[in-house]
């Protein structure tokens, strides 16, 4: 079994990917895909403090890497506005991390908080993407990781 972290980087991707037209992915040495929109999930860092005298109390920055292209901005919703298109991408993971239903994690993290995210310039496939920074905290046993 992986760490709490990768289940929760998992499950995270799991739920992008539930979006209709979304490639998903968490991050690798190489992440392809050729959808319209593609989250690529990624561990920024870790806090951790002694919660117990069991277990750690840890802050987890997690970031997604969301990628669209221009021309699928659309006319009526967006004014034909690709960075409007992309900031209504940004709401659609906003969405995804306090979507009511269970996110099926056990142990599960305690809270998950949305901190923000930065817009770059388009790139020379005039592609748009925004780095999307959440926040997970969460509780392990001080001897294992996993539970």
């Amino acid at each position: 079994m992986g760490s709490i972290r990768d289940q929760i980087l998992g499950a995270f991707v799991t739920r992008l990917g539930s979006i209709a037209g979304w490639s998903s992915q968490l991050r690798g040495a190489v992440n392809y895909g050729d959808a319209a929109v593609r989250a690529v999930v990624f561990f920024a860092s870790e806090d951790k403090t002694i919660a117990t005298n069991e277990t750690y109390q840890a802050t987890m920055q997690v970031g997604v890497l969301l990628t669209v292209r221009s021309e699928d901005a659309d006319a009526a919703l967006d004014d034909g506005n690709p960075y409007r298109y992309l900031d209504r991408m940004v709401v659609e993971v906003e969405r995804k991390v306090h979507d009511p239903d269970s996110w099926g994690l056990d142990p599960d993290y305690t809270d998950a908080v949305v901190l923000g995210h930065e817009v770059s310039d388009p790139d020379e496939q005039n592609e748009l993407q925004a780095v999307v920074r959440l926040q997970f905290r969460y509780r392990h046993d001080y001897q294992d990781p996993t539970i």
